[in-house]
């Protein structure tokens, strides 16, 4: 016979569950059983269906056909919603708005203002929120956080995660990929370090094929990357986190892996250095229980670094509870249920998602501004060209330079301009930079635009194009005199003549490469 609980121990919350995909048979109701919280009752889209699952697991909970109906179950404390990433912002603002707490698996909505409603819906209901992001509650990240927050690794400096696996069957494209598969890794991001001041990403798939780029620069001063792939490639997914502090280390693999790496300077709390051993001749001089002190010389000569692996212990007794203790499905429900049956979950829960979701905006919008500003063939045939003379050794010689990075400024004759038809570029603009053979080499992108003259030019100016203001006169002061009949033509004035006060176009850009 089991022991009955004692008189003073708390009750189980009474929980009901919406939804019975693949996500929730697999992971969250087998998870909430190995919490051990009750599934009392389940709600899909047939009560038949929702009557299958629960025998399925063994619950003899209720079954209902609708949210609405599960939401009424008599006692109810909390609800699980795992439904398809488009129904489930709708079915929290229902729990919401009946003042139910709420587990919702992620997203809850798939952007910050979707997120942010249910968020405001929740504090005027004062219905808790959690959402499941649940390597906040895998054991490995939660040690890796104790071990930034408590100085072990000294100041954390940065940090690298890679994460990739085969979202192709699910994700048709970038923003998908970001809120439906990545979003744990980037989440994962604010919780070990805070909240992001600066994102720049970029992502060089295309499609339902993703490999995402992010540099992250956070408000506590720490900067880090998240290389973010979705690809066939990945069937096998892999996933790292490494964190690196002045004075030591700590790596994670596949989220059941933790390395700690210290050196010397580190607090004498792992294996301490061991001194090195008295030369023969000299050991007898040294009292048997003096310690040796440590020789002067370069740190590899003695072993003063410390590795410790934290990793789970291995038993055929393990069957899925293992997994799912180790990736934070376990914690995160017992977290759920115990918030709920203490009356502390609360709304700040739905904000913290609203955090998350405003970082994916980020990232996918600095993607997007990346992948605009690099040209597509329809974008360089509809630029204005560059041409630099006629075509031959001049042309590739100004081409090569501009590619290369030797040439990062042009200067022209104000009065070339309408010789050739060409306007004045603007600051912006950008033109395709023409070959010898009338191919586009580079689109170049204009960045300062000055009307100076020979006599005026600044060092600043000159050095885009020569070693010195005097190289640059001296170059330009002959090409320009080449022009002089071209221009004589153009003006219809025999008289014109180059001079150190001729107006001249100064120009700065930067290349693109095609």
């Amino acid at each position: 016979m089991t022991a009955a609980p004692p008189a003073d121990a708390p009750r189980e919350p009474v929980i009901g569950v919406v939804g019975a995909g693949f996500h929730a048979t697999t992971n969250i109701l087998p998870a909430l059983g190995l919490a051990g919280v009750p599934l009392a009752a389940l709600a899909t889209r047939s009560e038949a269906g929702s009557r299958a699952a629960l025998a399925r697991f063994g619950s003899d909970g209720a079954a209902y056909d609708s949210v609405e109906a599960l939401l009424a179950h008599p006692g109810l404390d909390g609800v699980i919603v795992v439904a398809q990433p488009a129904d489930q912002l709708a079915i929290t603002h229902r729990a919401v708005a009946a003042g139910v707490p709420v587990f919702v698996d992620k997203p809850l909505g798939l952007t910050a203002a979707e997120a942010r409603t249910v968020a405001r819906a929740a504090d005027e209901s004062g219905a808790g929120v959690q959402v499941g992001f649940m390597k906040r509650h895998a054991p490995v990240y939660r040690q890796l956080r104790t071990l930034i927050a408590d100085g072990s690794l000294g100041t954390v400096r940065s940090f690298s995660v890679q994460f990739g696996c085969d979202s192709t069957p699910f994700c048709r494209t970038e923003a998908e990929f970001v809120t439906l598969a990545a979003i744990h890794l980037i989440d994962l991001a604010r919780f070990l370090f805070g909240e992001v001041a600066t994102v720049h990403a970029v992502n060089s798939g295309a499609g339902a094929h993703v490999a995402l780029s992010v540099t992250l620069g956070f408000a506590s001063g720490v900067a880090g990357t998240l290389e973010l792939t979705g690809l066939p490639s990945r069937a096998t997914e892999v996933e790292s986190v490494r964190v690196l502090g002045d004075t030591g280390f700590a790596e994670t693999t596949d989220a059941r892996t933790l390395r700690l790496h210290r050196t010397a300077a580190a607090p004498a709390d792992l294996v301490p250095p061991v001194a090195p051993a008295a030369p023969a001749a000299t050991a007898s001089a040294t009292p048997a229980t003096a310690a040796a002190p440590p020789a002067a010389g370069p740190a590899w000569g003695t072993l003063a670094e410390a590795d410790v692996v934290l990793h789970p212990a291995e038993s055929a007794m393990s069957g899925i509870g293992r997994d799912l203790h180790l990736r934070g499905f376990v914690g995160e429900l017992r977290a759920f249920a115990d918030a709920v049956a203490a009356g502390t979950l609360s709304p700040d829960g739905a904000w913290d998602n609203v955090a998350t979701m405003d970082l994916c905006d980020r990232i996918l919008a600095s993607s997007a501004a990346n992948r605009a500003a690099r040209p597509t063939a329809d974008d360089v045939a509809a630029l204005v060209p560059l041409v630099f003379g006629e075509p031959g050794a001049f042309r590739d010689e100004m081409v090569a330079r501009i590619r290369s990075g030797r040439k990062t400024g042009s200067s022209t004759l104000a009065a070339a301009y309408p010789l050739t038809g060409t306007p004045v570029p603007q600051v912006g603009e950008r033109r395709v930079l023409v070959d010898s053979d009338g191919r586009p080499a580079a689109v170049v992108e204009y960045l300062e635009v000055t009307e100076t003259t020979l006599v005026a030019i600044t060092p600043e100016l000159a050095r885009h194009e020569s070693s010195s203001v005097d190289a640059w006169r001296a170059a330009h002061r002959d090409y320009f005199e080449t022009l002089t009949d071209p221009i004589r033509a153009h003006l219809a004035d025999p008289t014109w003549t180059l001079t150190d006060e001729t107006p001249v176009i100064a120009t700065v850009f930067r290349a693109i490469p095609l």
